[in-house]
């Protein structure tokens, strides 16, 4: 029989924004600025790592191949976060999405699956609104795609300085 035992760790600031308490793989905001700060920054991140794909696609659609551009932002919105766990945007902000059981960056399947909900090209414009709101709304700053796959976003403390 095997018995676990789970070593709870203190909380560590991190440059004056979020705490991270590494045992429930959440940010911790100490005050209400420090939550709008942390969801500021993964608004941004998410803006631009929308943004990207979407241009692209709006290129390919202006250059006759609508198609290509449809696979193509599809694709790129799907495997985004699967880069060690962050996107171009991601990894802007020191962001990293983690998996809330193995406290690991995640990998290409489950940011798959964390950003199904967002991939459909025209359903997913206002399907990252229903998600940017839930995140908001929600006490562990998860948004449904992170609830789903199970993986949620957290400041980097590896990189803490910045890129």
């Amino acid at each position: 029989m095997f018995t676990v035992v789970i070593k709870r760790q203190e909380v560590l600031p991190v440059k004056d924004q979020l705490c991270y308490d590494p045992a429930r793989m959440i940010p911790v905001a100490n005050s209400n600025n420090e939550r709008f700060a942390f969801l500021k920054e993964r608004i941004f991140a998410a803006a631009l790592d929308l943004g990207l794909p979407l241009g692209l696609w709006v290129i390919l659609a202006l250059l006759d191949f609508p198609v290509v551009g449809m696979l193509l932002n599809t694709t790129l919105i799907l495997g985004r976060d699967g880069f060690a766990g962050q996107s171009l945007g991601k990894r802007w902000k020191n962001l990293i999405a983690v998996n809330v059981y193995s406290d690991q960056p995640i990998s290409f399947g489950h940011s798959a699956l964390r950003n199904l909900f967002i991939a459909v090209p025209v359903l997913g414009l206002v399907m990252a609104l229903v998600e940017g709101v839930l995140m908001i709304r929600d006490p562990d700053y998860r948004r449904l795609g992170d609830q789903f796959a199970g993986t949620t976003v957290v400041s980097n403390l590896e990189d803490s300085d910045g890129v």
